[in-house]
């Protein structure tokens, strides 16, 4: 049985994540949309998030990034395994 205060600790753990995702979320969209909104990355600072949006276009491949630090893009060229691996270190990442 699990005691009253590991049951708050608990809730607020998985609210926690909840939100992290949530801005997770939004910092997706913005880079899929070319928004660079300095309040996402005052949350993604608070929730220690980040995202990623690995791209092939015209022949080669990009990653859209947000950190807290801000937004950034790398180029890796016909690289799409180095391209990957980069967007994999992220909290979350999409492909399109």
């Amino acid at each position: 049985m699990i005691d009253e205060n590991t049951d708050i600790q608990l809730q607020l753990s998985f609210l926690h994540n909840a939100e992290k995702q949530a801005v997770q979320g939004m910092l997706l969209t913005a880079l899929e949309h070319g928004f660079q909104l300095n309040d996402l990355l005052l949350l993604a600072s608070v929730y220690n998030a980040s995202a990623a949006m690995l791209e092939y276009r015209n022949g080669e491949c990009v990653v859209n990034y947000a950190t807290a630090e801000g937004y950034d893009r790398r180029n890796f060229g016909l690289h799409y395994q180095d391209a990957f691996d980069f967007a994999e270190g992220f909290g979350t990442w999409w492909y399109q």
